[in-house]
Formats: C-alpha cells, sequence, structure tokens
C-alpha cells in the first residue's frame, strides 16, 4: 500500500528553466539539463535523476504547432535525445540507473472537438534519428502526419500520410 496526495502550490518563476515541487516530486530544469527527484511518503521507493540533452529539440509540425485537420491544433515540442543518469531506490536496494530517454510537451489544446482520439508513437534508432508519427480519427475522417529528425541535427522533416503506413490503428 502507498499513500498518495495531489497538492499543486504556487511555483517560482526561473528565469528560461522550471521548477515544480510537489509533496512527492520535484522537477527543476534548463538549458537542456532537468533535475527529477521523488519518494513516496512511506520512503518504500524513491528515484534521483539528471537528464540532459544530447541534441537539439525538435518543432513538430515544422514550426511547433501541429494540425488535427479541422479540428483544431496544438504546440508541440520533444527532446528525443536525453541521457539519463541517476538511482532509483526500492526498499533497501539502490540501483544505478543509466541510459536514456525522451521528452515531449504538448499544450494550448486548440480542439474544437472533445472526441478525437488518437494513436501516437515514437522510437529513436541505435544512430540517435528521431521519428514521432501519430494517426488522429475523428468519425470516418483520419489524418497520418510525422516528424523525421535526422541525429545530431536540428532540422526535422514533416511526414504525411503519404509518406507512411500506420496498420492495426
Amino acid at each position: 500500500a502507498y499513500a498518495q496526495e495531489r497538492t499543486i502550490l504556487p511555483q517560482p518563476v526561473v528565469g528560461d528553466g522550471f521548477q515544480f515541487i510537489t509533496p512527492l516530486l520535484t522537477l527543476v530544469g534548463g538549458d537542456g539539463r532537468d533535475y527529477v527527484s521523488g519518494a513516496m511518503t512511506d520512503g518504500s521507493y524513491a528515484l534521483d535523476l539528471v537528464l540532459a540533452d544530447d541534441g537539439e529539440p525538435v518543432l513538430h509540425g515544422g514550426d511547433g504547432y501541429i494540425r488535427y485537420g479541422t479540428d483544431g491544433g496544438a504546440f508541440y515540442y520533444s527532446r528525443p535525445r536525453l541521457s539519463v543518469t541517476g538511482f532509483l531506490r526500492d526498499g533497501d536496494e539502490v540501483l544505478a540507473v543509466n541510459g536514456r530517454a525522451w521528452f515531449d510537451r504538448q499544450w494550448g489544446r486548440d480542439v474544437r472537438n472533445p472526441f478525437l482520439k488518437w494513436a501516437w508513437f515514437s522510437i529513436r534508432l541505435d544512430d540517435g534519428t528521431a521519428l514521432m508519427l501519430y494517426h488522429f480519427v475523428d468519425g470516418d475522417a483520419s489524418l497520418d502526419q510525422g516528424t523525421l529528425s535526422e541525429a545530431n541535427s536540428s532540422v526535422a522533416f514533416g511526414l504525411e500520410s503519404g509518406d507512411f503506413t500506420m496498420n492495426g490503428v
């Protein structure tokens, strides 16, 4: 069993970065480097991670705004090449963490249809190439789009329905 609280206090303004603190989790970041720290209230689990950009952010939709066809859109960017180091604590056992992560940020939803459905996925290849694809469905109409970002490049290529096929969605 565990206890969970949901309390969001006013957050301080932090220059070009961010700081978000709750009773269970602290997120602090800026300039391509983020810190994540959290623990269960009973101390049974905890994590302490540092995430660092290994490449430029990717602006989806070419300019950071994706359209949902006639149903609106949202601002959207990804940081698909993050290195992660730190630890995870499970009771008395402390495990070292070392790996890769992908961070997405989407906001300002201008959705005209609250029942809009979508399938979304992303992959990062061993060479650092990042691929994000999504499939929106509104009744009988659908829209497929995506972004391909080559490794070590800030250049992102917009993908449209004819550029790929998503089966089973």
